[in-house]
């Protein structure tokens, strides 16, 4: 009996062996299919890095060419307003003008209004108007 006993021993320990080999087949297989998965994911990951590096660089390019718009906007607008002040220097010296004999205009009368040489056009029965 000594070696019935041992044999059915041995059974057990075969049947052991079998259903942890099968559990040890299912957990590779599950650790394949989430190795593929990381695997999947690891190269989405490495396409999202690359895109956000060219959006990145496409963003930059945008900043700097809207950066340029605004320095000629601003380049454009200093140049509208030099001619200004020129004018307000062509103005000043129109105020300080004077004529041949030396008269500054500050310095002329001009001649008073007179009521009387008013011209009066008649458009009709009652509407005169006046022209200066």
């Amino acid at each position: 009996m000594l070696t019935l006993d041992k044999v059915q021993l041995l059974e057990e320990r075969i049947k052991k062996a079998v259903t942890l080999i099968h559990k040890l087949r299912e957990e590779n297989a599950a650790l394949r299919d989430e190795l593929e998965m990381l695997k999947m994911h690891n190269d989405e990951l490495k396409d999202f890095a690359k895109s956000l590096g060219n959006d990145t660089q496409l963003i930059e390019k945008t900043i700097s060419t809207a950066l340029t718009s605004l320095e000629e906007v601003g380049e454009g607008f200093q140049a509208a307003i030099e001619p200004a002040d020129s004018a307000e220097m062509d103005y000043a010296e129109a105020d300080v003008f004077a004529s041949q004999d030396g008269a500054v205009i500050e310095d002329l009368e001009l001649p008073k209004d007179d009521p009387n040489d008013d011209i009066i056009i008649n458009l009709g029965l009652d509407e005169d108007i006046p022209l200066y």
